[in-house]
């Protein structure tokens, strides 16, 4: 066989491969899986919310039991009280806001729950209603992302005097580091 040839055998067979691999019907991934959790658990989780967000936790558990679950455990979590494992005391702002946008996000849940079992008199006015509390959900949302761009600003320029300070004393830096691998006596040393 002559070069030409075989670089055309080559290139058939790539072509076919290519097709029979694309004509693969593609798997898709396993849902995730379910929250579970027993009746004690439900009621602990249950008892960190208000009246009215109970109530729409329930028009969301008979809707969708795996939404009720995610939610009221989400919504449990982003109550936990400042001071404890999750939280600094210092928190106190960011608590109030996870708070909210747990209710919110319950409030949201519930009144599409609703606009699919309304009738179509009704769907218009709660769709409306649903647009004023995702406004609010937004806005939360935002202010936390803001939040977050501030805080990492903030990071990003400490970063960069930390840069900026070990390369002027990269010497020191390296001086130091070698003594240490030595095994070397460092007289400056604290202890």
């Amino acid at each position: 066989m002559n070069k030409k040839t075989l670089l055309l055998v080559f290139l058939i067979t790539l072509i076919v491969f290519t097709k029979v691999n694309a004509q693969e019907e593609l798997v898709p991934p396993p849902p995730p899986p379910s929250i579970t959790f027993d009746e004690q658990e439900e009621q602990k989780y249950l008892a960190k919310f208000n009246a009215e967000t109970r109530s729409n936790l329930e028009k969301i558990k008979t809707f969708n039991k795996d939404k009720y679950r995610y939610l009221l455990r989400d919504g449990y979590f982003r109550r936990m009280e400042p001071g404890s494992y999750f939280w600094k005391k210092a928190d106190k702002q960011y608590f109030e806001r996870q708070n909210k946008i747990s209710e919110l996000n319950i409030a949201t849940e519930a009144l599409a729950a609703e606009y699919h079992r309304a009738n179509e008199s009704k769907k218009t006015e709660l769709r409306k209603k649903l647009k004023i509390e995702l406004s609010k959900l937004f806005d939360l949302r935002e202010a936390e992302r803001k939040e977050e761009l501030a805080r990492l600003e903030q990071e990003m320029l400490e970063l960069k005097t930390s840069l900026k300070v070990r390369t002027e004393k990269k010497d020191m830096i390296l001086d130091r580091r070698i003594q240490s691998l030595l095994g070397e006596e460092d007289y400056l040393d604290w202890d």
